[in-house]
């Protein structure tokens, strides 16, 4: 089973999120997964 991202990342992610960011584009800038789940 994969690791869960760092609480670092989730919380940059969300802010994103917040900003309006399309969450694929965030998905590229953090160069995660879109699928992966935790």
């Amino acid at each position: 089973m994969p690791s869960p991202y760092s609480y670092d990342l989730r919380i940059r992610a969300l802010k994103m999120i917040d900003e309006g960011i399309p969450i694929t584009q965030i998905s590229k800038l953090l160069k995660t997964h879109l699928t992966h789940r935790s």
